[in-house]
Formats: structure tokens, C-alpha cells, sequence
């Protein structure tokens, strides 16, 4: 996908930017298992020829709940507000894009809060959202269904 984006473009590289994860989770996973996601990514784009790197500029305001049960509706009001940019880190250049890196989309509010903060702290819209799995929602409001990148708001 990040090659894809840069052709036609004026981007000579990408900024993978994870998800954040909670203290909490960090610690009941033993590892930062997104962020390891974006290193491995990054890694394999440079060596393919796409210069990448990984920025850890999200940070986590509030936690919210598991959505695990929770529908569309519940899990955008749950995501809202939740991330905001860390100070101080170096925002993407004129010759980068970024790519919002998660472990799983169902209904893209996840993707889509990191893409709102994102924009908020003045970094330029995101290209896409890459995932290592889309899986369907099989309750709440809206019906059962691959999830995909049109689901994060631009």
C-alpha cells in the first residue's frame, strides 16, 4: 500500500505511525505488540526500496473501554477524544507520507481517532491505514461486513 501511494506523488518516503496502547495493556501483553508491527513494516519497506520509518507520535489521553462488545456507535464515542501527538516529536517532512499502522480494524473508529488527532496537532491528513487483520462487527448496529480503509475517516 505505501508504494502504491507514493507513485504519483512527491513522497520519497513513509511515516508509519502505530496506534497507541495503554500502560496497562503493555504490560498484560509484555510488549507494545503495534508498535512492534510498524518496526517490522518499516523494516521490510526499507529494504524493498520505500525509505520508512516508525514515529511513536500518539499518545493515549484516555483509556475507554474494551470494545470488544461494543457496536459501531459505541466504539466511536469510546474512541473519541482518546489519542492526542506527543510534544516534541518531529512531525512528517514534505517528502513523507504517513500510514496509521493497527492489529485488527472492525468498524475503523480506532484508525479513525488516530487519524483525527493526527490532523488536530497540525500533521499533514494521513494516506491510508494499514492492518494486520479486518475483521467483521457481529453485533450492534450496522450488519456484519469486511472492514476496510474507506471505514477511517479521512
Amino acid at each position: 500500500m505505501a508504494r502504491q501511494h507514493l507513485r504519483g506523488t512527491q513522497a520519497t518516503s513513509v511515516v508509519l505511525v502505530p496506534v497507541p496502547t495503554t500502560a496497562a495493556a503493555r504490560r498484560r501483553r509484555g510488549t507494545d505488540h503495534v508498535a512492534r508491527l510498524a518496526v517490522a513494516a518499516a523494516r521490510v519497506l526499507t529494504r524493498s526500496g520505500t525509505p520508512a520509518r516508525v514515529s511513536g507520535v500518539l499518545r493515549v489521553l484516555r483509556p475507554g473501554v474494551d470494545q470488544a462488545g461494543l457496536g459501531a456507535t459505541a466504539r466511536q464515542r469510546n474512541r473519541s477524544g482518546a489519542f492526542a501527538l506527543r510534544p516534541g516529536v518531529r512531525p512528517a517532512g514534505p517528502g513523507e507520507i504517513t500510514i496509521v499502522v493497527d492489529d485488527i480494524v472492525t468498524t475503523g473508529a480506532t484508525c479513525g481517532e488516530a487519524m483525527r488527532a493526527l490532523r488536530a496537532g497540525g500533521w499533514a491528513p494521513p494516506a491510508g491505514t494499514a492492518a494486520v487483520a479486518a475483521t467483521p462487527l457481529r453485533h450492534g448496529t450496522l450488519p456484519a461486513r469486511r472492514a476496510n480503509t474507506s471505514d477511517c475517516p479521512p
